[in-house]
């Protein structure tokens, strides 16, 4: 399957925890496939609801059921460009997901969105604008490069804070 029909696929009915990244990766893993920020992020929700996860697959149906997707700024990839090019593609993705998070549907609950990246803040920010949506909004650091704790401690807390206890 491509990139989108398995982001598509893990979809819930109803949004309530909206985690928002750059992009899927040129090369590597993608989250709804199996990455590194998918086994932190995995390791949160472990920590968050007292389970444990045996594969991917569960940890994703989990993540399904809680109401949580993982969408990104960009649905091509971006971390190959260089960096001029790879701001102009992202600043051209900012209407597109002002769309995507008008679609979610804020009556349910308050919408919280992640951004999973600091760097891209400002560009989700103006999405989020855009959309008219006035959701929470929390900034974490990408799960790398020594941030993996962090990321696991702020998302956790997020977690216990947004989404039910039992699923």
């Amino acid at each position: 399957m491509e990139t989108e029909e398995i982001r598509q696929h893990y979809m819930p009915d109803k949004i309530r925890l909206l985690l928002i990244g750059e992009s899927p990766p040129a090369k590597g893993k993608f989250f709804y496939v199996k990455s590194a920020m998918t086994t932190y992020t995995s390791n949160a929700f472990e920590k968050s609801f007292g389970v444990t996860f045996h594969n991917n697959e569960g940890f994703l149906d989990y993540f399904m059921r809680c109401g949580c997707f993982l969408d990104d700024l960009s649905h091509s990839p971006v971390d190959d460009l260089p960096r001029n090019e790879r701001e102009k593609a992202l600043r051209r993705c900012i209407e597109p997901l002002s769309e995507r998070i008008r679609q979610v549907d804020p009556s349910v609950i308050v919408i919280v969105i992640v951004i999973v990246l600091k760097k891209i803040e400002r560009f989700v920010r103006e999405a989020i604008l855009k959309s008219g949506c006035n959701p929470e909004i929390y900034v974490l650091p990408f799960p790398g490069n020594c941030h993996q704790k962090k990321y696991i401690e702020q998302l956790s807390g997020i977690i216990s804070k947004f989404l039910p206890t039992k699923t």
